[in-house]
Formats: structure tokens, C-alpha cells, sequence
């Protein structure tokens, strides 16, 4: 495979970009889901992001009924030590073409790569109809085959985070993209919000690197702040390592309200950041000595961290029912779905999706929004 990924836009106010080699580190400012549904917030997001000197900007755009099981069964999640009702959380920051077509917009008048995480068809189609120039798959989507498979057929060149997988299921996502293309990057993260800087394991960038062959880079979901001698250390650290790309999520104050804001990065940090990360690619690609702390580095080994295992639980998708189905009932995609589960048990990992609409039929009646094991399903 290439190790370099290359993106092409549409706009004439953007310049193409070439990822990997020696190419800068193309940074990502994660605006995600700090804009609160307020567009003006949002678009204070992206100047912050323009003003630090960030490549682009992200977000997260989704139909509530494509992520999570519907109803009390999702549950709540448990982020800073609040309890949220995740489901209604999820509607609240909804976002429709307008409000995405608009801030598009504006970052493209800065000079900045516009592009979002889809959690479904219908916001996979909503990022079609803007021509977004990339598209990212989230770690929660590694091991939904389905889905990956839906994102390459667009042929848009793709950046995949792969916190909370393993190398085997890295593998198979991007198996299902091959088939249509290869102009893709992988970044390594760590599904904890926020996660103790020393659960980092920034070697998996080489282990990646070295499995695939492709651009590698680092998804920074944020770390617990009072604990950060300097914030400056794991940009710096996976810089010296040879990231291609960083990811990082941004607020304007931590103290904000909004469920990512506490463990996001201010104005001042992100500067910082970028100016580092600057400074350091520039010494990495002279093959300058770079001394990076143990602690940072990890083992290298590609799993499932013991802090990412809740994360993991909650939010990697499995099939579920999306009403009831009687007894003896056909199993198709107008009654199941790949699904978060929340709080509530897990059913069959997507992979078997194509498999369950072919051959399979509900045993006896399955409720709405129950998972689908082997126990509640027949091929009679």
C-alpha cells in the first residue's frame, strides 16, 4: 500500500495536500461536538483553528436513530463523573446541511479543510451533497465492516482512528477499503475521556506504520489536565516519532458547558501545539536526536487497553432489532440494525450483517432494540 495519502479539493481556495513522506503533519482541529448547536460558537471554533494554524477542522454529524438503541436502553454514560443520558444527548446536537453547508464555508474562506465523522447513511449522504473533500471513520466504527464498506464506495479519501481495536480488526476495516481505493491514513488513539498520559502508547504509531504501510498519525482524545506537567509533551512526542497527521479536540474555555469540553484544548494550548509540532517535524525529518520520555512510548503493542474497555463496551456497534419481529420473521435491514449498545448487552458483531439479512429468521419474538445473538435466531 502507499504511504502517503493524497486529498485533491474542490474548492480553489484550498491547495491540495499531500499527507505522509515529508510532507508537514496535516493537523485536525476536532471541533466535534463542542459547538453546542450554536453556529456562531462553531464558527469561533474554526477561527480559533484558522488562527493556531491547524490544516482543517472536524465534526461529527449524525442521525440519532444511526447510533445508539432508542430509548431508556442506551442508557447513561459516565464522562467526568456525570451521568449522561446519552440517547437524548445525541438528539440534542444533531446538525442539519445548512448549518454543516454554512460552516463549510467559512472554513474554506480560511484556508481550511472542512470534513466530519458520519454515523450513518443519511449524514454519509448530507457529507456527499457538500463534496467534503475527506471523510473520517471513528474508532466506534473499526469492526462495523457494513459501514466501512458504505464510506469507500464514495472513493473520498479517508482517515480511520482505530482506538480500542486490535491489529486483526484493523486489518479487516481496511480490507473492506482496498476494495475501492487506498488513499488512507490510520490514527492511532486511545478511547478514554479523558485517558492518563501514560496510557499514550505512542510505538503503536510504529507498529502501524510498519503493518500497513500507510500514514500514520495520532488522535489526541484529550488528557486529564491537572495531571500535565506540559501539554506540549505528547504533541512533541509523537512528532519525534514521524507522525503524519494530529488530532486534537478543541473548546474556548474547558469550563464551558458540553459533554467533550472538559477534556478538550483551549486557544492559547492549541498555538502551542501547532508550534511544536511544527518545529519538531522539521528536526524529526533532519534526523535530529529527539529525547522521548518512556512513559509516552508504551508497549507498541496493538489491543484493547485495559482503560479502553468501557468505551469500547458502550459505544463499538453490534446488530440490533429496530422494531419487533415476530417469530418465524425474515431478518432484513427494515428490522435490524448496526447499533451502539449503551449501557445495554451487545448482540453479534456487524461483521455478520450481510450474513443475518441472507440466511437468517427470529426464533421466537424478538423485542424492539434487543440485540441479535446466535440464541434468538434460526436459518429455518
Amino acid at each position: 500500500m502507499k504511504n502517503q495519502l493524497t486529498i485533491t479539493p474542490k474548492s480553489e481556495k484550498l491547495d491540495p495536500i499531500t499527507i505522509g513522506g515529508n510532507n508537514p503533519v496535516f493537523t485536525i482541529a476536532e471541533i466535534g461536538l463542542n459547538h453546542n448547536g450554536d453556529i456562531d460558537l462553531a464558527k469561533k471554533l474554526i477561527d480559533v483553528a484558522s488562527d493556531a494554524g491547524c490544516s482543517s477542522v472536524k465534526f461529527q454529524n449524525f442521525e440519532t436513530e444511526d447510533v445508539y438503541i432508542q430509548g431508556a436502553k442506551a442508557g447513561k454514560y459516565n464522562l467526568l463523573g456525570k451521568k449522561i443520558d446519552i440517547y437524548d444527548l445525541h438528539k440534542e446536537l444533531e446538525i442539519e446541511f445548512n448549518f454543516l453547508s454554512e460552516l463549510k464555508a467559512y472554513a474554506e474562506d480560511l484556508g481550511l479543510y472542512f470534513f466530519s465523522a458520519p454515523m450513518g447513511k443519511e449524514s454519509l449522504s448530507t457529507l456527499i451533497k457538500l463534496d467534503c473533500d475527506l471523510i473520517k471513520i471513528s474508532s466506534y466504527e473499526v469492526t462495523n465492516l457494513p459501514w466501512i464498506r458504505e464510506v469507500a464506495k464514495t472513493k473520498k479519501p479517508i482517515i480511520m482512528s482505530c482506538g480500542g481495536s486490535n491489529i486483526s480488526e484493523v486489518e479487516r476495516a481496511l480490507d473492506q477499503i482496498y476494495a475501492y481505493h487506498d488513499n488512507v491514513a490510520l490514527m492511532h488513539c486511545v478511547i478514554k475521556y479523558p485517558a492518563q498520559i501514560e496510557d499514550s502508547n505512542l510505538k503503536i504509531m510504529s507498529t502501524l506504520r510498519s503493518a500497513f504501510e500507510l500514514p500514520i498519525g495520532f488522535s489526541n482524545n484529550g488528557f486529564i489536565h491537572n495531571e500535565i506537567i506540559d501539554y506540549k509533551e505528547i504533541p512533541f512526542s509523537a512528532s519525534a516519532l514521524g507522525m503524519d497527521l494530529y488530532e486534537i479536540h478543541i473548546t474556548l474555555d474547558r469550563e464551558m458547558d458540553g459533554v467533550d469540553q472538559g477534556f478538550s484544548t483551549e486557544p492559547k494550548e492549541l498555538k502551542d501545539m501547532m508550534a511544536i509540532i511544527a518545529d519538531t517535524r522539521k528536526d524529526f525529518l533532519e534526523s535530529k536526536d529527539l529525547l522521548i520520555k518512556d512513559k509516552y512510548l508504551g508497549s507498541g503493542i496493538k489491543k484493547t487497553l485495559d482503560c479502553e474497555k468501557y468505551v469500547r463496551d458502550f459505544a463499538y456497534k453490534s446488530i440490533f432489532t429496530t422494531r419487533v419481529i415476530e417469530k418465524g420473521e425474515k431478518l432484513d435491514d427494515s428490522n435490524i440494525k448496526c447499533l451502539r449498545p449503551g449501557e445495554y448487552r451487545s448482540g453479534l458483531e456487524p461483521m455478520y450483517f450481510d450474513l443475518a439479512c441472507q440466511k437468517f429468521y427470529a426464533k421466537d419474538k424478538i423485542d424492539a432494540y434487543d440485540p441479535i445473538i446466535w440464541d434468538n435466531i434460526t436459518t429455518k
